[in-house]
C-alpha cells in the first residue's frame, strides 16, 4: 500500500509540492524564531512610554520566539523525513550474500 502511495505522490509531484510547503514553513518559522524578540521589544518599549513611570523598562526576551523555533524544527524534520522516504531508497545490507549475475557467467 505504501509503495503505490509513494510511486503516486512521486509520479503527480504533489510530494514534491509538499515537500516545498514543508521547507517553505520551515524557514517562515525559523525566521520569524529569529525577529520575535526585537518585535516583542519593540511593543513593550512602545507601550512602556505610554504607560506611567512605575512599570519596569522592557527588556530583551526570548521567549517569544520559542514557540516559532519549536514549529520550524519540526517542520524540518517533517520534510526530512518525507525527502527520505519519497526520493531515497532504503540501504542496502552489504552484509547479504551476493547473487551472481547470469549475464557475466555466460559469456
Amino acid at each position: 500500500m505504501f509503495r503505490r502511495l509513494k510511486t503516486a505522490l512521486v509520479d503527480s509531484f504533489v510530494g514534491a509540492i509538499a515537500l516545498g510547503y514543508l521547507l517553505a514553513e520551515a524557514l517562515e518559522n525559523l525566521g520569524f524564531a529569529v525577529v520575535a524578540p526585537l518585535k516583542h521589544r519593540m511593543e513593550q518599549k512602545e507601550l512602556y512610554w505610554l504607560s506611567p513611570t512605575s512599570v519596569v523598562p522592557p527588556s530583551l526576551s526570548f521567549r517569544p520566539a520559542l514557540v516559532p523555533l519549536i514549529e520550524g524544527i519540526i517542520y524540518l524534520l517533517l520534510a526530512l523525513v518525507l525527502l527520505r522516504w519519497l526520493y531515497y531508497d532504503a540501504p542496502r545490507n552489504e552484509n547479504s550474500p551476493q547473487m551472481p549475475d547470469p549475464e557475466q557467467g555466460a559469456s
